[in-house]
């Protein structure tokens, strides 16, 4: 599995620390200063992220204006990957992909049609019927992504099975589970967890094909950037166990 590093503003010596060609990003809109110029094909994978919700909740209009710079992005970068304006609870879907339908034709490429519970099965089937990359909705963050119960994953074989008879590949937006993401065999995932060390002292240990928080003394906490750099080396060890191991 391709485990990627959501990045913004706390991404620093990610880019000069790591080799580059061993790295999966995925960058919002929003934040794509955080790339620091460096050119995505150098990665090993990267994925780009409307960052539609981020610039909402900023006060920006997601109009016209907004949506050609996202193209414009995309094509100037020359980004592969990019996940759609999956904003169904604020515009409806019929809207969505009216917007996703605008940025393939302006790119030449399919996007990342993420599903929301609201799409329904119908929604799913038509998603990885027509799409070779799709994406479900699992950060929980919103109502449409909180479908998934703590202790109950069944939903996810049908989800994992349908899309693997269409030949296509499923990426988990916005998830952590370790758990989960060891049972199911999802192509590649993305994470901001890592930067929780920086912004509130959270230090991890991946060990064992587990990602763990562990407990740190007050003047440990204190150093984020030395504590930062530490977290960014346990999840690129993550990085690469999940690429080989799951």
């Amino acid at each position: 599995m391709l485990l990627h590093m959501a990045t913004d503003g706390l991404v620093g010596d990610f880019y000069t620390k790591f080799p580059k060609k061993e790295l999966n990003i995925l960058t919002s809109f929003e934040y794509k200063s955080s790339l620091m110029g460096n050119d995505v094909r150098e990665f090993n994978h990267f994925i780009a992220d409307s960052g539609a919700f981020t610039a909402m909740a900023s006060g920006k209009k997601i109009d016209d204006s907004y949506i050609d710079s996202y193209i414009e992005w995309i094509k100037g970068a020359h980004i592969d990957h990019f996940i759609e304006m999956d904003i169904d609870e604020i515009v409806g879907i019929d809207k969505v992909k009216q917007i996703r339908n605008r940025i393939e034709r302006a790119t030449g490429k399919q996007s990342i049609p993420v599903w929301h519970l609201g799409r329904k099965k119908e929604g799913w089937l038509d998603m990885v019927k027509n799409y070779p990359y799709v994406a479900l909705s699992l950060s929980g963050f919103t109502a449409s992504s909180k479908w998934l119960k703590a202790n109950d994953w069944k939903p996810l074989h049908y989800f994992l099975d349908t899309a693997a008879e269409n030949g296509s590949k499923v990426h988990a937006l916005g998830c952590t589970n370790w758990g989960l993401l060891r049972k199911f065999h999802f192509y590649s995932s993305d994470s901001s967890t890592w930067s929780l060390g920086e912004r509130y002292g959270t230090c991890f240990v991946f060990q064992d094909g587990v990602m763990k928080v562990v407990s740190l003394p007050k003047k440990f906490k204190k150093n984020k950037k030395t504590l930062g750099f530490h977290n960014k080396q346990q999840w690129f060890k993550a990085m690469q166990y999940a690429k080989i191991k799951m």
